[in-house]
């Protein structure tokens, strides 16, 4: 079965806000006006650094004037990634266009490919529960574990050990190393089939709780030679793929009890008087988190676990919006961070969901969620180092190719 998960194109289609442009001039424009937008979000985002680093003490905001400073910024950061997020897909369908074009007139027949690591904008994950989900910092066994509530906003999951202050763990959407795109791993791989226009965004599923205990397997895969994997140039395909029988195991918690009592019943989102920065002792929650979180409870962690499994969203037939909750998952290779040094390159065939409890309008308030992920080689070769890219010749550059 052909999935049609990447926005491909089949002509030289291109989206209204590109039409008429000359190509010659529409992809250096368009490049241009990204890079500028980049360089625009980049300030915001250190300026809203700046603000939390001096202003945000222990998850209390000790100036009005910068808050309210803080919420402007986000906003316009908010309305930047959005612009950049449509010029970015105006340059593929411009691109795709392009190549559709130039295919027409020659007798090539290999397809269009899509790179896998084309993402865009920062990192996007769930909330944590509110501060009453968790034990009082005082409670903990620890002395160096200063908070049991995570605190900072991080940018990548490596940082959670090192920034985010008592993390839990978390899945992340997986950047191949520096060169590999899906050709390299599947020859011709078909995305003409189209679902419509969709953004690669860089998506996490933060957990709530720590796993109560982490399962894992290691078995050989009669398939596997390990001289060629040590050699670097391996070829395998990581989308779906049985590379090893490996697997990592385990059991979490997704709380929003504690939430709704802080939820205003006609807005659907934090009652006014509320400091929702505090209650979520991160950052201000976004006005579409608070909605998801009103209306879906659990399950709008879940549907961040499904979009870091997908990569992106398409539009509901029955009226959901755009969601990533599809009814199935796409085995695509993502990061698995349980700890310091518990990091994995996994896929995720699979997982189950425990409603237990609900509230009067049947939104899922409590539920368990057990998953297990197979292990993907992350070796590094001859040609990977740190997922880097590096010639063989001393000091030279080139470009990482599992061959």
């Amino acid at each position: 079965m052909v999935l049609p998960i990447f926005g491909g194109v089949s002509g030289p289609v291109v989206a209204d806000r590109v039409e008429g442009q000359t190509s010659k001039y529409a992809v250096p424009n368009l490049k241009a006006t990204i890079n500028r937008l980049v360089r625009e979000i980049s300030s915001l985002n250190s300026q809203i650094k700046n603000l939390e680093k001096n202003y945000f003490i222990d998850g209390i905001w000790t100036s009005i004037a910068a808050f309210n400073d803080h919420m402007i910024l986000t906003a316009r950061k908010e309305v930047k990634e959005r612009e950049r997020a449509l010029k970015e897909e105006d340059l593929r369908k411009l691109k795709a266009a392009n190549t559709a074009v130039t295919k027409s007139t020659t007798t090539q027949t290999s397809t269009t490919t899509q790179r896998l690591g084309t993402v865009s904008g920062d990192l996007e994950y769930n909330l944590p529960a509110v501060r009453d989900a968790y034990f009082k910092d005082n409670m903990s066994f620890f002395d160096y574990n200063t908070y049991n509530q995570p605190r900072n906003y991080i940018a990548d999951a490596k940082e959670l050990w090192t920034n985010g202050i008592s993390s839990k763990g978390m899945f992340q959407t997986w950047t191949p190393p520096d060169g590999v795109v899906t050709s390299e791993f599947i020859d011709g791989f078909d995305i003409d089939n189209s679902l419509g226009n969709a953004t690669w965004k860089k998506y996490g599923f933060q957990f709530l709780y720590n796993p109560g205990n982490i399962s894992m397997s290691y078995s050989g895969n009669v398939d596997v030679d390990v001289s060629l994997m040590l050699s670097g140039r391996e070829k395998f395909n990581p989308v779906s793929t049985k590379a090893t029988q490996s697997t990592i195991s385990f059991e979490i918690l997704l709380n929003r009890m504690f939430d709704m009592q802080y939820y205003d019943k006609t807005t659907g989102r934090i009652q006014a008087g509320q400091n929702a920065t505090q209650l979520y002792g991160s950052r201000f929650p976004r006005f579409a988190d608070q909605t998801e979180i009103f209306n879906k409870g659990t399950m709008y962690d879940v549907e961040f676990l499904l979009k870091t499994l997908f990569g992106f969203e398409v539009p509901s037939q029955l009226g959901r919006g755009k969601t990533a909750d599809m009814g199935f998952v796409i085995p695509r290779p993502v990061e698995l961070h349980l700890g310091n040094k518990l990091r994995y390159l996994v896929y995720v065939e699979g997982f189950q969901l425990n409603h237990v409890i609900f509230d009067t309008r049947m939104v899922p308030l409590f539920t368990t969620l057990s998953i297990t992920a197979n292990r993907v080689p992350d070796y590094g070769g001859e040609l990977a180092v740190d997922g880097a890219g590096k010639s063989s010749a001393a000091g030279g550059s080139g470009r990482f190719v599992v061959r």
